[in-house]
This record gives C-alpha cells, structure tokens and sequence, in this order.
C-alpha cells in the first residue's frame, strides 16, 4: 500500500496546491503540473503491474509454448536500448550458444530478458557493461544477464524476486521502479515451467538468470 500511497499523496498535494493558486505563479505553477503528470504516470505503471502480477498468479494467463531460436528473440528484446543513446553509453553484447533452441513462450521470454536488461543498465554506470548469454547445460537452457555494476550481496539473492522488495528504496524509486519487475519475471518463469535467480557475476556486478527446461 506504501508504494500506491506515496505518488498519491503527492498528486493530491500539489492539486490542493493548484486549486489554491499556484497554478497562477510563473515558477511553481509548472513545477506541481510536471510533479502531477509525474507521479500520475508512475502510479499507473504501478496500478498496470499489479493487475498484470494478478493475472499472472491467479493462473489464467496464455501461454503459447512452443520451441524457438533465441537469439533472434533475445536481439528484438535489446534493440530498444541499442536503438537509443544507451547504445553509446553501455557496451551491451550477446553470447549465445549458435542454433540454441528452449521451449518458451515468446512474450513471456523477450520480457524476462528485457527487464533483466533494463535492470542492468539502471543499476550499472556510464560506460558499463552489460552481456547476455544463453548456452545448453544438463539442467536446460540457461539465459543470463550479467553486468559490472555494484552487485548484490548475497543475503538478498532470496528475496530479490519478492513483490516490492527493493534493496536500496530510496535509489529505486528515483530510477522509476515500481517493485514489481522482478516478481512478474519470477512468475512468468514459473507459468513456462523455468526458474529464475540471481548470483555473483564474473564481471564484478550481479548476474540473473532464467533456466529453462529441457524437452525431450
């Protein structure tokens, strides 16, 4: 409820503000307009989240499995990032096993592995690097994102897909998260029948990952 409450609270704050005539004033008049679009948008992603974290562990939610290449799929899920300035501020790569198929739902996969990326780059500085990997092991295909960024301590990598846990909260919420990122990718995984965590990366920073299994 903290995480509704918050851009709530705001929104309502700098309404009563308006209404009492700050919309009048030159200087805080645009401020409490942007502080509302703001904070009506970051509650709406919130809002949107959750109903999509509902439909997800309520058990309805379609998938279409089937076995796919993916390294096409994991090209089109980063080529919102290489087609922007992060192209030029991170050096993101793919290391994919050649010919690596899983048995997958196409949604499901490219958001899991968008959103392993887009935490990637919040949590790495300018200039990081950021690599995707995919290969074939004994347990199923392994899909990785890894990065050299700050890392997780250990203790954390239990709860790290929990609803609205968030290790740093204050640096969290001023990259624009809304908590519930990794609980969708932990569900998604768990609708396809994959499993998701978190380790030490050998670039220094964190590295997640989704295993999914193999099918004979």
């Amino acid at each position: 409820s903290h995480e509704l409450k918050t851009p709530m609270a705001i929104i309502q704050a700098h309404a009563e503000a308006l209404s009492e005539g700050a919309f009048h004033d030159e200087v805080m008049g645009p401020k409490f307009v942007d502080a509302l679009l703001r904070n009506s948008e970051r509650l709406n992603t919130i809002v949107s989240s959750m109903l999509e974290l509902a439909h997800l562990e309520s058990g309805t939610y379609d998938l279409f499995l089937s076995m796919y290449e993916i390294e096409p799929l994991i090209e089109n899920s980063i080529e919102l990032f290489q087609d922007t300035d992060f192209e030029h501020s991170y050096q993101i790569t793919i290391d994919v096993e050649k010919d690596l198929k899983a048995y997958i739902d196409v949604q499901a996969f490219s958001h899991i592995v968008h959103n392993f990326v887009e935490n990637a780059i919040k949590y790495t500085s300018r200039k990081g690097i950021i690599r995707v990997k995919g290969k074939q092991t004994d347990d199923g295909v392994r899909v990785s994102v890894e990065d050299n960024g700050p890392g997780i301590e250990s203790k954390y990598f239990s709860r790290i897909f929990e609803r609205f846990f968030r290790i740093d909260k204050g640096r969290a919420r001023d990259e624009g998260g809304t908590g519930l990122g990794l609980s969708i990718v932990r569900n998604m995984a768990d609708a396809m029948g994959a499993q998701v965590g978190v380790c030490n990366s050998e670039l220094g920073g964190a590295e997640f990952w989704c295993l999914f299994p193999n099918v004979h």
